[in-house]
Order: C-alpha cells, then sequence, then structure tokens
C-alpha cells in the first residue's frame, strides 16, 4: 500500500509540473512553421563528416586575408558564410552580428546581389526567432534586389526570395497571399525542372493549406508525397543529407494532423519519428522545442506522464537556453541589437554630426556673404553719392560758366544791335539829307557831274544793314526758317527790322517801300506764325 500510494505521488507531482510548464509556455506553443532556408556553404561542408568548428577557424582566417587584401565583395561573402556556419552551430548572437555587417558593407558597396543575400541571412535569423515583422521586412527587401540583380544575372533563380516569403506569410497565417506565394514557387520550380523541390517543400505548404481549411485526408496525402520523395533521395548521399533534416517538419506535421482526426497512436508514432531525425544544419532548433511539448501533451493525455515531463523539460532547455531573456547570454541579443543596426547609427550618428557641422558652415559663410554684400553695397552708394555730387557740382559749374557766357553774349549782340540801330539811324538822316542836296543840284544842269558821282559812291542802306545784321546774329534766319518755313525774302527783311525794333516808317525807308507797305507785311507775319493781336510780335521774334 505505501508503494502504492509513493506512485501515486509521484505521478501527480509529474501532472502538477507539466500542467504548470503548459500554463506557463501557452504564449509560445504555436509552432513555427517549416523551413528550408538558403545555406551559403562550402561545397566541401558535410554535416556529418566535417566539424563546423574547424570549418568556422577555416573560414575565419580567410576572412582575415580579404579583409587585409581589402578585397570588399570576398569580404561580405564571407560574412555571409560566417553567419550560415554560426547559426548551424547555434551561435546566434555571432551570426547576426556577421549578418548585419555583411548587409552594411554591401549597401555601402552598392551590390544588389550580396544585399540580396545578407537581407536573406539576416531573415533567415529572424524568422529562428519568431522576429516576424522583422523577417518579412528583410524577406522582402532580399526579393527585391534579388529581382534587381536578375536583371544584370539572369542566370540567378527566384526559388529562395519567394519561399522565404512563402514562409513568412505561412508563419502569420495570411491564407490568401500564402496561397499565391504557393503558386508563384511551385510556377519556378516547373519552369526549372526543380521536380523534388516541388514535391517535398511545395506539397508540405499545400498540406498546410488543407489543414487550414480542416480537410485533413488531403492534408495527409501531401505530406506522404513529400515523405515519399524524401526518401526516395537516399540513393543520393548528398542531396539527401542537404534535404533530410525536413523530414522533422513532415513527420511532426503528419503526426499533428492524426492527432487531430483522434488517431492517437498514429501520432505518438510520427511525432517520435520527428524528434529521432537530426536537424543537421541547426534550422529547425525552436521547431524541436515545439514538437516536444506537442508529444509531451501527448503523452500527458494518454497517462505516460513521467515521459511527458521529460520531454517538457528537453523543449524548456530549449526555451530557456535561447530564448529566455533572463539567460545572460541572451539578454542583449534578444532585443536583435545587430551589427547592422549598431552601424547605420554610427553612420547616421556620424552623418548628423557632419550634417550640423555642415549647416553651421553654411550659415557662417552665409553672415559672410550677407556682411560682405552690405560692405559692397555700402561702398557702392558712397562711391556712387561721391561721383553724383562731384557730376552735380561740375554740372553746375558749367551751366553757370556757360549761363554766365550765354548773358554775356546775349548782352554783347543787344549791344551790337543797339549801335547798329543807332547806325542805321543815322546813316538814314545822312542818306535823307544827301537826298534832299541831291534834289537841290538837280535843279541846276551845271552840277550833272556832282550828282552822277553822288549816285556812284552811294551805297543800298538795306544791303548795308543786312550785312552787320548777319554778322551779329548768327543763324537768326535759319532759326526763323524753321519755325516758320513758308516765311519769304520779305518776311525775313520784316523780321528782322522788327527784332530790332525800328519803327514803321524807318522799316519803310530802308526797304524803299511806303509805310502802309510795312503794316501790311507786318499782318502777314502774324497770321503765317500763326499768332493773335495780343501778343507782343517784338517779344515772340526776339524769342526765336
Amino acid at each position: 500500500m505505501i508503494q502504492i500510494a509513493r506512485c501515486l505521488r509521484a505521478k501527480f507531482t509529474y501532472c502538477i509540473f507539466i500542467v504548470g510548464i503548459l500554463t506557463i509556455n501557452n504564449g509560445t506553443n504555436s509552432p513555427l512553421q517549416a523551413q528550408q532556408f538558403n545555406h551559403y556553404l562550402p561545397e566541401s561542408f558535410h554535416p556529418l563528416k566535417t566539424d563546423s568548428k574547424s570549418v568556422i577557424d577555416l573560414v575565419t582566417k580567410k576572412y582575415k586575408q580579404v579583409v587585409q587584401k581589402q578585397d570588399t565583395v570576398s569580404v561580405i561573402q564571407t560574412l555571409i558564410l560566417l553567419s550560415s556556419m554560426e547559426r548551424i552551430n547555434l551561435n546566434y548572437r555571432t551570426a547576426f552580428d556577421r549578418a548585419g555587417e555583411a548587409l552594411f558593407l554591401a549597401e555601402q558597396y552598392n551590390n544588389a546581389l550580396l544585399i540580396a543575400k545578407a537581407h536573406e541571412e539576416l531573415g533567415v535569423l529572424n524568422y529562428l526567432f519568431k522576429q516576424d515583422d522583422s523577417a518579412g521586412l528583410h524577406f522582402r527587401n532580399s526579393l527585391l534586389f534579388y529581382k534587381k540583380s536578375q536583371a544584370i544575372n539572369k542566370q540567378q533563380s527566384l526559388l529562395h526570395p519567394y519561399y522565404n516569403l512563402l514562409l513568412y506569410y505561412q508563419r502569420i497565417k495570411d491564407y490568401q497571399k500564402t496561397k499565391a506565394y504557393i503558386d508563384s514557387c511551385s510556377f519556378i520550380t516547373k519552369s526549372n525542372g526543380l521536380l523534388n523541390f516541388e514535391k517535398i517543400f511545395i506539397n508540405e505548404k499545400r498540406a498546410n493549406l488543407c489543414r487550414w481549411d480542416s480537410d485533413f485526408d488531403k492534408a495527409i496525402a501531401f505530406i506522404e508525397k513529400s515523405i515519399q520523395t524524401l526518401e526516395n533521395l537516399k540513393t543520393d548521399e548528398k542531396l539527401f543529407l542537404k534535404q533530410k533534416s525536413f523530414l522533422i517538419i513532415l513527420y511532426a506535421t503528419k503526426g499533428s494532423i492524426y492527432r487531430s482526426q483522434g488517431k492517437i497512436e498514429k501520432a505518438k508514432i510520427f511525432l517520435e519519428k520527428s524528434l529521432q531525425e537530426k536537424d543537421l544544419y541547426g534550422e529547425h532548433t525552436f521547431y524541436k522545442s515545439f514538437v516536444y511539448k506537442s508529444y509531451a501533451t501527448l503523452l500527458y493525455d494518454i497517462g505516460e506522464f513521467k515521459k511527458s515531463y521529460e520531454n517538457l523539460l528537453r523543449a524548456q532547455e530549449i526555451n530557456d537556453k535561447y530564448l529566455n531573456p533572463r539567460n545572460d547570454e541572451n539578454h542583449n541579443f534578444l532585443s536583435i541589437k545587430n551589427r547592422y543596426s549598431e552601424e547605420i547609427n554610427k553612420k547616421n550618428t556620424e552623418i548628423n554630426l557632419k550634417n550640423l557641422e555642415l549647416a553651421e558652415s553654411k550659415r557662417e559663410n552665409l553672415r559672410f556673404r550677407i556682411f560682405f554684400f552690405i560692405a559692397i553695397s555700402l561702398i557702392i552708394v558712397v562711391v556712387f553719392i561721391f561721383r553724383y555730387r562731384t557730376q552735380y557740382l561740375k554740372h553746375q559749374k558749367e551751366n553757370a560758366i556757360n549761363n554766365k557766357k550765354q548773358q554775356q553774349s546775349k548782352e554783347l549782340i543787344e549791344l551790337k544791335n543797339k549801335e547798329l540801330t543807332s547806325t542805321m539811324l543815322q546813316l538814314i538822316e545822312k542818306d535823307e539829307i544827301i537826298k534832299t542836296l541831291s534834289n537841290q543840284l538837280k535843279k541846276d544842269p551845271s552840277n550833272k557831274i556832282l550828282l552822277s558821282s553822288i549816285e556812284k559812291h552811294s551805297v543800298s542802306l538795306w544791303e548795308a544793314f543786312n550785312t552787320r545784321f548777319i554778322a551779329l546774329n548768327k543763324e537768326f534766319y535759319d532759326r526763323l526758317k524753321k519755325q516758320v518755313p513758308d516765311l519769304s525774302a520779305a518776311d525775313l527783311k520784316i523780321c528782322a527790322l522788327i527784332k530790332l525794333n525800328f519803327s514803321g516808317k524807318e522799316m519803310a525807308y530802308l526797304l524803299g517801300i511806303s509805310e502802309g507797305s510795312v503794316n501790311v507785311a507786318r499782318h502777314r507775319l502774324r497770321k503765317k506764325m500763326g499768332i493773335d493781336r495780343e501778343t507782343n510780335l517784338v517779344q515772340y521774334i526776339n524769342s526765336i
């Protein structure tokens, strides 16, 4: 009885522990969807025969050599290779650092294919740790840059980048996009003759769609096709080993479907087969944790509490080792503070500092330009004012001199004209006296010789006047004709006499016409010049 009691107590303890663990891990109990990633590994690498640590040491040595040679392409390729090797060895923190540094350098080098591969490697690492947003971003960028590189290298296949996105959309349970990417991958595999990939991996994805639709029989059929195709590859050891780890996914999926159908024994068989398979490339570590928990739950349901407890411990060990943030080794890198982010932040900081320095330099330059512009403007204004002032004073001085000269010239002309008028009046009086004497001498015929001598030496008064007038008033006739073009020679004579203020009687005497004719001529002048009787004719002609 005591022994039975102890046995029951032990079973009860296992039950309590298992229920507790299942409750604690409820948030992480969803499966990590099936994956088969692209590995950038040496051709000679054999997961069962090759010591991966020695390979890492060899590649690290090569990495140091290409760094010394400053061969950027080889540096990036080696970093991606090291990331894959560290991932296989479950050294995830180092893998993140290597992949992040590779992406940073690839972006600096601006090589589309290398950028695509670095994004792909980071996407795989994010995917393994269920950091779905980051994984999706890297996978999308990887596809984008693979397409850019394909424009250069037509041989580059887009199967893996499409398949990575298929894994991502399956993970986040986007039914439509999962189906669309299944169709895309299927088209690529058939176009490139990759029938084994189609039968193994694409059929597994179709099985998951059937599970979502609760069509379990069809899902089992797809899984069996995948398993059969993969097991038939045993004849090709290298190809079989490359794909063999995927049996972990296929057996576990088949076991989960059987369990959903209530076929517990079959479910148990395939979950056990899944756990027996070796994860040769280290990409199913977290999936195996899920399989351990699924198997533990099944064992608990059928009353095998001890085995359930043991499998839960194995699952918990994986989670604690890689996913528990309280683990010192995981604390820093679970937040994915990878090398790429650090380099980008460092670069952004440097750029921001340079931008600040550039902005300050621009401000200094702008201040100098403004000061220089103001100084030059002030100098120009001062020079302009000085020059304007000098020119103004010079102009004023010249105007004063010209005005003085004009005034003097005008006064001289007026003086000369007065002298001319006085002289002409004296000549008129003299001529009148001569005419009177001539008339007296004509009464005596004996004076003919004397009269002939007087007439011979007499000069026309008008010609004498006009010669001296033109000498004193140059261009007067020209200005007059320019202002009143239709003036006759007689009109010009009248204008000259009017300018010197001769009376009508004196004009008549000089011109040898009657005084009435002079008045008629003056009236005709007013009409030709277009002036009325109110306007002073003498002033008007003098203004010309």
